[in-house]
């Protein structure tokens, strides 16, 4: 039997949850489909293209946060994962980002 506690935690984490997901969507829409999208339909050289950033760190932290706090089905669970992990603006991202221009500076 669920106690009041604990269906107000899965509503807590549900909230964060698709609030992640809508933000790992919009990340990886701004780093990786926006530009071969604009470039596809608008049919104009690279130079008029503007580039975005999408909104850091919160995606992938709330779709953690929320997979920690909730149970949800497995099939929600690898879905939110795989968002998580290609969201280009959570901290593994910039991890590796960091990573790499530090080797990549030692080798010049």
């Amino acid at each position: 039997m669920l106690t009041t506690l604990s269906i107000y935690m899965e509503t807590i984490a549900l909230i964060l949850l698709i609030a992640g997901v809508l933000l790992c969507i919009n990340n990886i829409y701004a780093s990786w489909l926006r530009f071969p999208i604009h470039k596809y339909l608008k049919k104009r050289p690279d130079e008029e293209f503007v580039f975005v950033s999408g909104i850091p760190l919160f995606g992938s932290l709330f779709v953690v946060i929320a997979l920690l706090l909730s149970s949800v089905n497995v099939y929600v669970y690898w879905f939110s994962v795989l968002l998580a992990l290609l969201d280009t603006g959570g901290i593994h991202w910039y991890l590796v980002t960091v990573l790499y221009s530090t080797s990549n500076e030692k080798n010049t």
